[in-house]
């Protein structure tokens, strides 16, 4: 006859180890082999989706999937709010603005404009014509102007 051998769990069990995902540099714990945190990472790692940037606070490159990530970590966002990070560039965009001094490049509105960013491109838009664009409700081209040469 066989005797049949039960194997507890517990020798089986790993122990958890702390990883730092690939995509989105998020620290998470698994008992995987897997370098990834979700299956979002997962998908942008395996379509190559990930974007390399720079720290805006320390300058070091640092991977991520959102276009709109310029912090690379907990240590720096905090930094940033202590030195007022967006203060900064509030400050830098006015400066920007008084320099230009440009009415809304599709209407001409003049009382206040904002500045509007595309990649590399700068565009002088009014409030109103800011927000139809940024929500997606208009698109830029269909109003057939150029950027700034900055």
């Amino acid at each position: 006859m066989y005797k049949l051998k039960w194997i507890s769990h517990l020798d089986k069990l790993k122990e958890y180890e702390n990883r730092q995902c690939a995509a989105c540099n998020k620290t998470f714990s698994t008992i995987l082999d897997m370098n990834w945190c979700s299956d979002k990472c997962r998908y942008y790692l395996e379509n190559n989706k990930v974007i390399s940037k720079s720290c805006t606070i320390c300058k070091k490159e640092f991977k991520t999937i959102m276009k709109n990530k310029n912090i690379c970590s907990k240590e720096c966002r905090h930094i940033a709010a202590k030195t007022g990070y967006r203060l900064i560039m509030r400050k830098r965009r006015e400066a920007i603005r008084k320099k230009i001094n440009l009415p809304c490049q599709v209407c001409g509105f003049n009382e206040t404009t904002d500045i509007h960013h595309e990649g590399n491109a700068v565009y002088i838009l009014c409030p109103n014509h800011h927000a139809l664009i940024t929500r997606g409700i208009v698109s830029l081209p269909s109003y057939h102007i150029s950027p700034l040469k900055i």
